[in-house]
């Protein structure tokens, strides 16, 4: 039985997902179907990481995900757009912005956020990351409503990057298109249509990639993990 209440159906630009949240997790019902693989591999992925930032996604069923509910307890969670919509941005000023040069799109971000006491140094390195995750994966679906911030009753705040890669490894193409195709065609969204522009304009980020990923990305046996794997080859030539 679902639990309490479904979750906006607008967060996503490319379609609607079954969200709902029950007993302090969130769940995620496939839409195209292999979103929920996709989070699962990304996860294990991140797990071989140094990192305690990402949402850890777990498989309920073959089209359902579940993550434990991140908001700490009195706080928030805010998406960068509807930050946006708070501070007077209306929707066409949004996407203007949005039309921007990269570039300026990426120090537009940097300067709202600035402006909330995140460090530079801090931004360039979480920045740096999450555009390298996104095109290891090739995450189509990056948009400013799937990053945001963590607000603490403490008043902290903590931004939120690492998590939604539902959209990703070729999940919103048919069966039938080959992976060259998914690897040609899939577009990053978050200040440019192309992986490589976007990477170009922060730091080089590189991932610890163990065999023991390797391995298990092998034995997985589904296109998800198939185009992980081809991704791996191409960036880290392993």
């Amino acid at each position: 039985m679902r639990g309490l209440f479904m979750l906006d159906k607008k967060s996503s630009s490319k379609g609607t997902q079954d969200k709902w949240f029950d007993s302090g997790f969130y769940f995620k019902k496939d839409r195209y179907g292999g979103e929920a693989e996709a989070e699962y591999l990304v996860t294990v992925f991140l797990s071989y990481q140094n990192f305690t930032d990402f949402v850890n996604y777990e498989k309920v069923s073959t089209d359902v995900c579940k993550s434990r509910n991140f908001i700490p307890e009195g706080g928030s969670f805010i998406t960068f757009y509807r930050l946006l919509q708070q501070k007077g941005y209306t929707d066409e000023k949004i996407n203007q912005i949005g039309s921007l040069q990269p570039k300026q799109q990426l120090d537009f971000i940097y300067s709202v956020l600035l402006e909330l006491g995140f460090s530079k140094d801090y931004l360039n390195y979480t920045f740096s990351r999450l555009f390298a995750i996104d095109s290891l994966v090739l995450n189509v679906d990056r948009h400013w409503n799937n990053f945001g911030i963590i607000s603490y009753n403490s008043g902290a705040l903590d931004l939120l990057t690492l998590f939604d890669f539902g959209y990703s490894l070729g999940v919103t193409f048919s069966s039938t298109t080959p992976d060259h195709v998914i690897r040609k065609k899939s577009k990053s969204s978050t200040v440019a249509k192309n992986f490589n522009t976007q990477n170009s304009l922060v730091s080089p980020f590189n991932f610890n990639v163990t065999e023991e990923f390797i391995n298990f990305l092998e034995s997985r046996g589904t296109r998800e993990a198939r185009i992980f794997r081809q991704r791996i080859k191409i960036i880290y030539n392993r």
